[in-house]
């Protein structure tokens, strides 16, 4: 039978119960109006002056692209987006939607295709032809796990800038395989999977292999990440008997740091070339002549290094 009451104006029919299209909540109608027009009173919703959000946008004629009002409410939206790392697709969210039209009705939400587009420019990844990224995967407080992409890359004002592209939640296992999947999905939708140069991981096994798999669908070099290339070093020294000491960089400001870095070098030199060895990366280390160098090269600069 057709629905008649103007009551169903406000709602839509739903597993057997009424949905109110303003709040969304569901009514138990049983073929009769009366509870559904007790919700629209509690509302303030009469019959004489009832029209509903949806015919409100459709009465009102929309803003023009040139309007400085919808350029500054696009313009929110997308640092909502990236702000709040908010997912592409709250412009299709009913609650956002209901949101938007009840605050200006002629305000016409983007796409989520548009709201790509947008970023894309904002991020210039369009004219950019090298771009290095970087990935980790990470367990939120409620046990979680999480893969988080940065892209990096030189902009056109000569800049270097990193951009956070997604973090997705892992429904599974954070094999190398699904790894591998999640990143090349990322890397697609942002249509950066030719452009991709080198990926920086750590040196767990699976982030390694899923590199390395990642090599039969677009060409990319693998780049360990230093900081922890230098902790598992640390670590390592500790199983040789060695002590637990930090590599020291040099500073350019203070020369005596050249001795500093020589000496921990020496001393650190079997956990050095043990933790390279777990890597299975090709390094360019320092050969048996250069090793011999720096402990020659390190007498000569302790006196002043002690007059300091």
């Amino acid at each position: 039978m057709p629905k008649r009451s103007w009551v169903w104006k406000h709602y839509d029919s739903c597993d057997g119960q009424s949905e109110c299209k303003i709040c969304a909540k569901r009514i138990k109608s049983d073929k009769c109006t009366t509870n559904m027009m007790k919700h629209l009173k509690v509302l303030e919703i009469y019959k004489e002056t009832t029209t509903t959000l949806s015919a409100i946008s459709e009465n009102v004629s929309s803003y023009a692209d040139t309007n400085e009002r919808k350029k500054k409410i696009d313009d929110l939206i997308l640092s909502l987006v990236i702000d709040d790392l908010q997912p592409l697709t709250i412009v299709e969210d009913k609650g956002f939607v209901r949101l938007i039209n009840f605050l200006d009705p002629k305000y016409k939400l983007p796409s989520r295709k548009t709201l790509k587009a947008w970023l894309n420019a904002k991020y210039e990844l369009e004219s950019i032809d090298k771009i290095c990224l970087t990935t980790d995967t990470w367990t939120s407080i409620n046990t979680d796990i999480f893969i988080t992409a940065t892209c990096h890359y030189i902009s056109n004002n000569f800049e270097l800038i990193s951009r956070t592209l997604e973090t997705k939640k892992f429904m599974g296992k954070h094999t190398s395989v699904a790894i591998v999947n999640q990143l090349f999905d990322i890397c697609k939708e942002w249509r950066i999977e030719n452009k991709i140069t080198t990926i920086v991981t750590d040196n767990a096994p699976n982030m390694l292999a899923a590199v390395a798999s990642l090599k039969s669908r677009f060409d990319v070099e693998s780049l360990p990440c230093f900081v922890h290339t230098l902790n598992l070093i640390v670590k390592h020294s500790t199983i040789l008997g060695l002590c637990n000491h930090k590599l020291i960089m040099e500073v350019e400001t203070q020369w005596n740091s050249t001795y500093n870095m020589f000496q921990r070098l020496i001393e650190q030199r079997s956990a050095i070339a043990l933790a390279l060895s777990t890597l299975k990366i090709n390094f360019e280390t320092l050969n048996e002549n250069e090793w011999d160098i720096l402990s020659q090269i390190l007498p000569l600069l302790k006196p002043f290094f002690i007059n300091y």
